[in-house]
């Protein structure tokens, strides 16, 4: 199989989106992948920049790069229309919804196969934000175009929307992250760790709530790291830490990769305890970094939110609690503090197991070339 493929993406810069990179690189050897990106950091790139497609900036956007980004939309629609058809590309994949739904008026005009990957808040929020994104949904699909999504609960959640089955692809991606189990001696304090964007759907705040309620709360250090992309949530756990105290709780930056999976690798337990928020957003899917979890040998520390429990089993690789449940999750941790190093490794086996079963198979790759090969 080779197939050339145009991705089409709202950012493509170095600092973000890596789980996009380790999905091009799982495939490179059947695909020859061109990118698209409304924002880039530089035309230096492992893949083929679209010339002349989007604008190069320093991240993140700010307000006059969007206006530049709007006033420039329609030759960015030419070029991406005359890229596929002198380049006889095979597809146009579109990463997130909101990226399909900017160049939705052009889509009929593509003549190569269509795929719109949904992520977080493409399945939920943009639906409750303006409804008509349902119809157009329906429309793309109507017209041919293919969606791939995280798991069984987002693809029950499409097909509901009136999407036929037949027209969508479930892509888990489990990505290489260490040769071997990076197992640590189970000892106080316990390690938690995070990495996520800090806003209300990743459960930052129920995590520190339920930890501000545990009598042992001393016997962890846990080390949050992300982007603040909503400043009141943000200050709303610095309350949290002031108030009660808890200063084994470290509200870190955004890391690299590399520190990302070095600190993955130090800690005891990772936790991602992922919510509807009030507005109605969501994962979606699964995020990576519980598959990233696994992929280093360690447990999880989550919920049964949208697609997280088709891969994290209670009592198995995961302590699993219902989301929105700070009592759960109290709970959880008070098991976590009683547990055997026994019991903490057999948790270490059962996540490591998990991913080098999907690794192994090269799960990741072949769902998406089959996705390719068989979409309409």
């Amino acid at each position: 199989m080779s197939y050339k493929v145009l991705h089409v993406v709202d950012h493509y810069l170095q600092e973000t989106m890596n789980w996009l990179q380790e999905l091009f690189l799982a495939t490179e050897s059947e695909v020859n992948h061109t990118i698209a990106a409304i924002y880039r950091s530089s035309d230096e790139n492992r893949y083929k920049i679209l010339e002349g497609f989007g604008l190069q900036i320093t991240y993140p956007p700010n307000h006059f790069n969007r206006i530049c980004s709007f006033l420039t939309q329609g030759i960015d629609e030419m070029k991406m229309i005359e890229y596929s058809k002198n380049e006889n590309i095979d597809a146009v994949h579109f990463h997130f919804g909101n990226v399909a739904l900017r160049f939705e008026k052009i889509l009929n005009k593509l003549n190569c196969k269509k795929f719109i990957s949904l992520y977080g808040f493409d399945y939920e929020l943009l639906i409750r934000k303006n409804p008509e994104t349902l119809n157009i949904y329906r429309k793309l699909a109507k017209g041919g175009a293919n969606f791939i999504v995280e798991g069984r609960y987002s693809k029950k959640l499409v097909e509901s929307y009136g999407i036929p089955t037949s027209q969508i692809y479930i892509v888990e991606m489990f990505f290489q992250r260490a040769l071997k189990p990076a197992y640590i001696p189970w000892i106080i304090p316990i390690r938690l760790m995070q990495a996520a964007t800090y806003t209300e759907k990743k459960g930052q705040l129920i995590l520190l709530e339920a930890l501000s309620r545990l009598r042992e709360s001393q016997m962890f250090i846990v080390d949050l790291y992300g982007e603040v992309v909503d400043p009141n949530y943000y200050k709303e756990l610095k309350h949290i830490l002031k108030i009660n105290k808890l200063n084994s709780v470290n509200l870190n930056p955004k890391i690299t990769l590399n520190l990302y999976i070095e600190k993955l690798k130090n800690s005891h337990v990772v936790a991602s305890l992922s919510k509807h928020t009030e507005k109605g957003d969501s994962e979606g899917g699964c995020p990576v970094i519980i598959k990233d979890s696994f992929s280093v040998g360690k447990p999880v520390l989550t919920t049964d939110h949208c697609d997280i429990p088709d891969i994290a089993i209670h009592q198995y690789n995961a302590w699993l609690v219902k989301e929105n449940c700070i009592h759960q999750a109290k709970e959880a941790l008070q098991q976590l503090t009683r547990i055997s190093e026994r019991k903490y490794l057999h948790f270490c086996k059962s996540a490591w197991e998990t991913a080098i079963e999907k690794l192994q198979s090269e799960w990741t790759r072949s769902c998406l070339l089959q996705a390719y090969q068989n979409g309409k």
